[in-house]
């Protein structure tokens, strides 16, 4: 529908033309989705980040022998996640 309206208003062959709808609120609304989405996608970045982090020194704490407790009361999170973090790791 869309490429048959443009057709008939410029007359131009846009059988093959790529479509984008782009929704635009205005009143200064669109920067901030656009804030907020990229604050999303920078806390999502973060959390890769931290994981991949915690993993590494848990691995280096126990290689550097302590124990799980030990490890958990450093890293400050439970048992049962410093086991998933070295599993991970």
């Amino acid at each position: 529908m869309v490429r048959d309206y443009v057709e008939s208003l410029t007359g131009a062959d846009v059988a093959d033309a790529v479509i984008v709808i782009a929704t635009e609120v205005g009143h200064g609304l669109d920067e901030e989705v656009r804030a907020a989405r990229d604050a999303v996608a920078a806390a999502d970045k973060a959390t890769r980040e931290a994981a991949v982090r915690s993993r590494r020194v848990a691995r280096d704490l126990r290689a550097a022998g302590l124990s799980g407790r030990d490890i958990a009361a450093v890293l400050k999170v439970s048992a049962q996640r410093v086991s998933q973090l070295l599993k991970s790791a």
